[in-house]
């Protein structure tokens, strides 16, 4: 497993590679499992706060931090790739990637076991090929399932929503000319 703090690139190349991760938000330009048989562990506290995992990408803004090529903003999880969630809660794990980014996100030749989680792309395209079962919220401009892939709605999933409240907006104004009297012309409006 690699990864570069500079490009914030992570690679999963090793056979049977492990990463856990702890609550919290993570930022990567790409995230890519080509080893056999890796796993992703979310930690059993990371509910509430939960993990998200943000992919950026240089189309989003030059300042980014992330390269210009064909490896930027690239989410794949191939090979075998299990996530092990023990929370069974879709909301503790919450993958964001930045639309326009990297292509079709990817989760290929995947393990049988479950996985609990949301994916927010909505200009991308998401694929899940060759066997699994996702549990959770997905939402993306295409979604496609081949191969013997299970897809199960996660009502929890429905708790991430935009912030909807109330903001103050200063609808009129009026100019209220002094009428002090004193020295301080500040009161008396």
């Amino acid at each position: 497993m690699t990864f570069n703090s500079s490009t914030r690139s992570l690679l999963m190349g090793t056979h049977g590679a492990s990463l856990v991760l702890n609550k919290g938000i993570y930022n990567f330009c790409d995230f890519q499992v080509s080893g056999t048989n890796a796993t992703l562990k979310i930690a059993a506290s990371a509910v509430s706060p939960n993990v998200q995992i943000f992919i950026d990408s240089a189309n989003r803004e030059p300042g980014s931090g992330c390269k210009g090529d064909t490896e930027a903003g690239k989410l794949a999880f191939k090979n075998g790739f299990t996530i092990e969630n023990p929370n069974t809660n879709a909301t503790s794990l919450q993958i964001y990637v930045y639309d326009g980014s990297g292509g079709t996100i990817k989760f290929e030749n995947n393990s049988s076991s479950a996985f609990y989680g949301t994916i927010i792309a909505p200009y991308s395209k998401v694929e899940f090929k060759s066997n699994g079962e996702f549990i959770g919220g997905i939402e993306a401009n295409e979604v496609e399932l081949i191969n013997n892939f299970k897809f199960k709605w996660e009502a929890k999933a429905e708790e991430i929503r935009k912030e909807e409240k109330p903001r103050y907006q200063r609808k009129t104004w009026s100019e209220c000319p002094p009428t002090y009297t004193g020295t301080n012309p500040q009161v008396g409006c």
